[in-house]
């Protein structure tokens, strides 16, 4: 499975939790969008500058949403589904090498 297909099977599955209600301010970036950018930093270990160059939103503005997101403890069960499913992957390949 290629890196932007696993990406994106994360963010079918945990988008309905980052969903957000627009109230008043700027219009917010496209969750779907900023939730794509902060599964492949999670996943990958990108930094802010470098997902601020392919997905041309702010580091700082992804900053400031990861935070919040970590804060409120959106981010705990991804971490451990995307651990989760690295783990299985790994085994699977393992067990096909051998």
């Amino acid at each position: 499975m290629k890196r932007e297909e696993k990406i994106n099977s994360y963010v079918e599955k945990f988008l309905p939790r980052f969903e957000e209600k627009y109230v008043f301010g700027r219009p917010r970036k496209d969750t779907r969008e900023v939730l794509t950018a902060l599964l492949e930093k999670v996943a990958y270990g990108l930094t802010f500058r470098q997902l601020e160059s392919k997905y041309k939103i702010e580091n700082s503005t992804l900053c400031k949403i990861f935070k919040r997101w970590t804060n409120e403890g959106k981010f705990e069960s991804v971490y451990a589904e995307i651990k989760k499913n690295e783990e299985e992957n790994f085994e699977e390949k393992r067990k096909e090498e051998q």
